[in-house]
């Protein structure tokens, strides 16, 4: 079992399960230039198998639809029944439920995300959204996000030289840098900390140009006629930035919504509250012959619980 734990290294996936249109266009958008990595589940009964490939993730909860309320408490309270789950940070959002209904919700209910009762004004709900993120952890030590992309098609990038253009193979980008594979010719011209000039990174149809500072390059272990290369963006404007970090989720989230058509759907109408399991039985700790043979030799009595068979028995 996977435990919550504080501040996880590279940080937590943020899924919204059943976001209405207000919360996907304010807030999960905003979330994203923030560089939150952030999903939508639009049907609950997705929403499992996703989260048991993310044990680690925040889940964000808007309860005034799609279920009924009581429904949606006995869906939250599942979790807790569920070894696979009950790591998730779960987090509740509405904008119509009542006080008592509230009371129920965070008195009874494990929620570390919190219940957020929407108003309308989006950026106060925003900034609480932020500030439970940003308190559990979200981002880890990465401030940004990073799509490997060493075999996307839709990415290429050059960096010309006098007369010559050299061909960048791109492994990462994210809305600061990237790293790339390109011939060991460059390595004194991409020494570190150098200023490189006249770049350009195609994405689809879209062609950036820009400058970048070199963070580091050295050569490949498995091809010393290559070298690996990271760069800093220096020069880029806003909205180029934007263009990336645009595709870096497009790219996501395909991956996400294929996971998502193929995973196994959740079934239940969560009509019934879950009933919580049995504890295990306590298992006796089984001896070995030579605790019991010093238990015999000592006069003690030998206790047969523990043994596998009547055939260890009459080895005592």
């Amino acid at each position: 079992m996977e435990q919550r734990t504080e501040n996880p290294l590279f940080g937590r996936k943020v899924y919204f399960l059943n976001p209405p249109l207000s919360l996907s266009n304010q807030i999960i958008s905003n979330l994203r230039a923030l560089e939150y990595e952030v999903y939508s589940i639009p049907n609950y009964q997705d929403a499992k198998s996703i989260l048991r490939e993310n044990q680690n993730a925040i889940c964000f909860i808007f309860i005034d639809d799609q279920l009924p309320l009581q429904s949606w408490y006995n869906f939250i309270k599942s979790f807790e029944y569920d070894k696979t789950l009950e790591s998730i940070f779960l987090g509740v959002l509405s904008v119509s439920i009542r006080p008592l209904e509230q009371q129920k919700f965070v008195m009874d209910l494990k929620l570390p995300g919190g219940l957020i009762v929407m108003e309308s004004d989006m950026n106060k709900v925003l900034n609480k959204i932020i500030a439970i993120l940003d308190l559990n952890g979200s981002k880890g030590r990465r401030k940004y996000i990073r799509l490997a992309c060493k075999d996307d098609k839709n990415i290429t990038g050059y960096f010309a030289d006098k007369d010559k253009l050299f061909p960048l193979e791109l492994l990462d980008i994210s809305s600061v840098g990237f790293a790339c594979i390109t011939g060991a010719s460059l390595l004194p011209t991409m020494a570190k900390n150098t200023l490189i000039k006249n770049i350009s990174i195609t994405i689809k149809r879209s062609t950036i140009a820009f400058s970048a500072v070199v963070l580091n390059s050295a050569v490949t272990k498995d091809n010393p006629s290559k070298i690996q290369v990271v760069l800093l963006f220096a020069s880029c404007s806003e909205a180029d930035r934007t263009c990336i970090r645009e595709y870096i989720f497009e790219s996501l989230d395909a991956v996400h919504d294929k996971f998502m058509k193929n995973s196994m759907k959740d079934l239940s109408s969560y009509s019934q509250k879950p009933v919580a399991p049995n504890p295990a039985s306590e298992v006796p700790e089984l001896r070995t012959f030579e605790e019991i043979n010093s238990i015999q030799n000592s006069g003690q009595q030998i206790s047969l619980e523990g043994l596998d068979s009547l055939e260890d028995l009459e080895e005592i």
